[in-house]
């Protein structure tokens, strides 16, 4: 940290340290999901997929843990579940007027005539601001005909219904159900 932010590896301590002050909850969610990977015991992302610990490896000498990865695994992961979920509710609602051609990240790219472009962001927007979460997570819209000349289309759609599908995003892990990733603080 201390190497990209340009500091002394104290300065850099400082930033982390009020950081974590400042939200103490993130502090708690990292420390706890950390701690079941020390513990040996797997996480599960939001749409289930079971994760499970690296084993300590000799690495230049000197013995390494992987604790440190656990939270990206977890976050990361479940954000890519996310964007899958939005991609199968997209889906459903679009029935092939505007396919998806591919997914950068976070992103959902689509095709559309000009003619459909509003109709086709609102269906995909609506898809990708499905309240999966406790806190909502709302993206934006944009159009156009190349990247260079996209412009965001401002009127948000409606509240979307959620589909029809069982609930996913437990993090109890399938063996005996004792093995569990922390709740979110």
């Amino acid at each position: 940290m201390a190497e990209m932010l340009e500091c002394s590896v104290v300065e850099a301590r400082a930033v982390l340290d009020t950081y974590f002050h400042e939200f103490p909850s993130v502090k708690m969610f990292n420390d706890s999901v950390r701690a079941c990977w020390k513990r040996g015991e797997s996480i599960r992302t939001w749409g289930g997929r079971v994760y499970y610990p690296e084993a300590p490896a000799l690495v230049d000498g000197r013995m390494r843990t992987w604790e440190y990865k656990s939270t990206n695994v977890l976050v990361q992961g479940s954000s890519a579940d996310l964007t899958k979920e939005a991609m199968i509710a997209y889906y459903e609602a679009d029935n092939g007027r505007a396919p998806l051609l591919l997914t950068v990240h976070d992103e959902l790219i689509a095709t559309a005539p000009k003619d459909e472009w509003e109709a086709a962001m609102d269906r995909l927007r609506v898809a990708m601001n499905m309240d999966r979460l406790d806190v909502p997570m709302r993206s934006e819209g944009y159009i156009g005909d190349d990247w260079g000349s996209k412009v965001k289309l401002e009127d948000t759609p409606p509240k979307p219904d959620e589909p029809d599908r069982p609930p996913t995003g437990s993090y109890v892990t399938p063996d005996d159900g004792t093995n569990t990733a922390p709740p979110y603080p």
